[in-house]
């Protein structure tokens, strides 16, 4: 048993390991940005018009189905979900977000609407 043991190690060398990744969303009329980190499991609300912002610690990030994902509070609530479309917007810019977010954090944004870039998935920028 040692020597399979002792025989397989290296192979844990080449065995792939989870990569933090973290998501920016942009939301318009208000302007407001959400920060999330897979690792830190922090997400951060930024209201930009008042430089002001509020922290949630403990958000976990959650697959619901392929390229559906929710941002859930220690008590389970959803407080966003984002899909991968390809086709998300911040309601304003002609930038085009990998990802489409809706969030019950904001209410006049766009009725919490917006888009996501990830440090894995970038904005690409549409026609004016």
């Amino acid at each position: 048993m040692k020597l399979l043991i002792l025989a397989l190690a290296p192979l844990s060398f080449f065995a792939p390991s989870a990569h933090a990744e973290t998501f920016t969303c942009g939301f318009t009329e208000p302007f407001f940005t959400i920060e999330y980190n897979t690792t830190s499991q922090k997400l951060v609300l930024t209201d930009n018009a008042l430089e002001k912002s509020t922290n949630y610690r403990g958000v976990e990030f959650q697959i619901v189905a392929p390229g559906e994902f929710t941002l859930r509070d220690k008590r389970g609530r959803e407080l966003a979900r984002l899909k991968l479309t390809g086709e998300g917007s911040d309601g304003m810019s002609p930038t085009i977000y990998p990802y489409e977010i809706s969030t019950k954090l904001l209410g006049g944004a766009n009725n919490g609407e917006g888009g996501c870039a990830s440090s894995l998935l970038k904005t690409k920028q549409g026609e004016s």
